[in-house]
């Protein structure tokens, strides 16, 4: 585990799990809380399985998509599966935050989210490494990809597991196919750098009509750092790490894109998204998976003809695109029904259920399935023409350890982009950039004494 400066850490909800930090926790043995359970019984794969009826609550700490998913991809297949087990699901809004709950003596069995936003339940004591109760409960960990496994471990920069993914995200440029034939201008292909894709945008941004059509997106500065493993802060230090050659590359590449003739956008920083999903003016746009959070918008009843390529990697570093960000479900520190919530993460990463979001919504799947993964979106009519595999062509980026200061970190970063971008120098911005994390992470840390 890397070095923490443990008081920030622990007093702002951003390192290991305060009652981890010194020490792995050792196996449950049984009997025990987290341990195998009395009375229970094996199934045919060697899962060890509590059928004591229980009831069990499901915090959704971010959106787990339209109302029907959790009817589809958790309470009905828990029911099928494990019928003993009765889960209370309760979705994060005002009066219903994880500190509300915890106030109300309601903490949670299990929570859902990212792996970016883990570190946040450390200082609430809710942080379990999973592993030693999965080897106890023979839970096999072998069936998951080693990738979004390694993405979750590096989030907290130990050897623990707190959580099991549920996705793993994925990256790729989506490209609206009726500008490039508007313009008279070859499609992206598969395999691009972001040079080349410059090189494609400047053939496609122009004004015609009054209008303006926009070739490419950069997205927001500090994701396409990610595809070159930058973050603003040194999870490990808890310093600012942006006067790197990473963040200088990002920065001008992204105000290269930006500053093509008609393809400045109206804010900057800006995703993109609505530009390429209902306005329809911008032709390529490079981002994470968006196919079930914005299905409505890819659905031929919305007149966008579009299809996908490979995400844009850059010059020297071939086929890698932003780190993994997979979804999560974590069991709680303070559940007493460890055993019961984990065959709640059982259903959920279950070939089954798997096989529904990658076929259904076309989402990546954690598991090591090749065969599975190639099935991205084959029961969507519209997706099936589409070329999905473009998902899969590029490797993650190498994750680092995150910071509870990342977030307000990017705000900064984002800010002096804009400056960079204004006409200042890449290396004062970069430099002033530092300079304003410090003091913002010193006046975090005043403010909550320390």
């Amino acid at each position: 585990m890397g070095t923490w400066n443990k008081q920030a850490l622990c007093a702002i909800g951003a390192a290991i799990a305060l009652a981890g930090c010194s020490a792995k926790q050792a196996d449950p043995q049984p009997g025990e809380a987290g341990g195998q359970p009395n009375g229970t019984e094996q199934q045919a794969g060697g899962f060890i399985v509590d059928t004591t009826p229980v009831k069990l609550t499901l915090f959704f700490d971010m959106t787990f998509g339209p109302e029907d998913n959790q009817q589809n991809f958790i309470l009905d297949p828990l029911k099928a599966k494990y019928p003993h087990i009765t889960l209370d699901i309760i979705k994060r809004a005002k009066g219903s935050y994880l500190e509300d709950l915890m106030a109300q003596g309601r903490t949670p069995d299990i929570i859902y989210n990212w792996n970016g936003e883990m570190l946040s339940y450390a200082d609430k004591e809710l942080l379990f490494d999973l592993e030693p109760l999965a080897k106890t409960l023979r839970f096999d960990l072998g069936r998951f990809d080693p990738a979004p496994l390694e993405a979750i471990r590096a989030t907290t920069g130990g050897t623990e597991l707190y959580g099991l993914p549920f996705e793993s995200g994925g990256m790729a440029t989506f490209y609206n196919k009726d500008l490039f034939d508007k313009f008279g201008v070859a499609y992206p292909k598969d395999g691009m750098t972001w040079d080349e894709m410059i090189e494609i945008a400047k053939k496609v941004s122009r004004t015609e009509d009054g209008k303006v059509y926009r070739g490419l997106s950069a997205d927001v500065v500090d994701r396409m750092a990610m595809s070159l493993s930058q973050l603003p802060v040194d999870g490990r230090t808890n310093k600012a790490s942006v006067q790197t050659d990473g963040w200088k590359r990002a920065f001008e590449t992204a105000k290269t894109i930006w500053s093509l003739p008609n393809n400045a956008p109206d804010k900057l920083n800006d995703t993109g998204q609505r530009s390429f999903l209902v306005d329809k003016t911008l032709a390529m746009d490079p981002t994470n998976n968006i196919l079930y959070t914005s299905a409505q918008y890819f659905h031929p009843k919305n007149g966008l003809n579009w299809d996908l390529v490979q995400y844009p990697s850059f010059t020297g570093q071939p086929n890698v695109s932003g780190a993994l960000t997979p979804s999560v479900f974590l069991i709680t520190k303070t559940s007493k029904h460890k055993e019961s919530a984990m065959q709640v993460l059982d259903v959920v990463t279950s070939l089954e259920v798997q096989r529904k979001i990658v076929r259904e919504q076309g989402r990546m799947t954690p598991l090591a399935d090749k065969q599975l993964q190639q099935q991205l979106g084959q029961d969507v009519d519209y997706l099936k023409d589409k070329n999905m595999k473009a998902f899969l062509l590029s490797q993650p980026a190498q994750p680092k350890q995150y910071s509870p200061f990342n977030t307000s970190s990017n705000v900064i970063l984002r800010k002096k982009f804009e400056e960079f971008f204004n006409g200042k120098d890449v290396n004062s911005a970069l430099r002033e950039a530092e300079e304003q994390i410090h003091l913002d992470i010193a006046k975090q840390l005043s403010a909550i004494g320390k």
